[in-house]
Parts: structure tokens; C-alpha cells; sequence
């Protein structure tokens, strides 16, 4: 992941989590963000090489979004 892309994130998120738990080449990004940015989220990362395999509504005004790397190479 880019740092400008990083940076992207944080501005429309509250919490950021970066993980890689099989320590394989499905890295997960997953975001807690207002559900007003997750289109805009989706669209960016997809781009990116992310794609949304979960969307979680957290309360009335929040989501979690899992998304995972399509994309062989993550910097990080």
C-alpha cells in the first residue's frame, strides 16, 4: 500500500487495521468508517488493487469494510 493511498484512507476513516494473518499473499485491509464515504473507499481501492469482501453496518452512521488485495505486491 502507498503512503498516498494511507493517507486517503485516514482522511475519511476512524480506524485503519493493515493485516496479513497466514502471512501469505492475501493481504486484508480493514476500515471503520462513516457509511456516507464507503462508495468513495470502494471505488479508490479497487483501483488500487483492493476489492470489498465485506461491508458491515457498525451502529447507524458507521460500516466496516474488509477488503483484499487482488494485486500480487504490497508496499507497506
Amino acid at each position: 500500500m502507498t503512503k498516498s493511498l494511507y493517507n486517503f484512507c485516514w482522511e475519511f476513516c476512524h480506524e485503519i487495521i493493515f493485516a496479513n494473518p497466514k502471512e501469505d499473499d492475501q493481504y486484508f485491509l480493514i476500515m471503520n468508517l462513516p457509511i456516507r464515504f464507503g462508495a468513495i473507499m470502494q471505488n479508490k481501492l479497487l483501483k488500487e488493487g483492493f476489492r470489498c469482501v465485506s461491508f458491515m453496518p457498525h451502529g447507524h452512521e458507521s460500516v466496516i469494510m474488509r477488503f483484499k488485495n487482488i494485486k500480487s505486491t504490497v508496499e507497506g
